[in-house]
């Protein structure tokens, strides 16, 4: 099957998973450490507890999630030149 590129649970709990691009999707930044972006996309799909698919989220270019906060997504913003900063966004189905 298919290979992950992330998973995050929420905390009504629904589960949030990105796939992984076929390998000659793949650009450059894939062989950089940590790069998830690279081999992920920006693409996520949110599924209820049931495993049935609730809604296909679009997060912003550059923005790696680390946890939820209520409604909000946080994680790092990576801009163009690569320099990083902690950034949110709200998550609304």
């Amino acid at each position: 099957g298919p290979a992950l590129a992330g998973l995050m649970v929420a905390p009504g709990g629904d589960v949030w998973v990105r796939w992984a691009k076929p390998v000659r999707a793949m650009d450059t930044g894939a062989l950089l450490i940590g790069s998830a972006e690279a081999f992920g996309g920006r693409d996520w799909d949110v599924l209820d507890r049931g495993g049935l698919l609730k809604a296909r989220v679009r997060l912003p270019d550059g923005f790696s999630p680390r946890r939820f906060s209520g409604d909000w997504m946080c994680g790092i913003l990576s801009d163009d030149l690569g320099i990083e900063t902690v950034a949110r966004i709200e998550i609304r189905l």
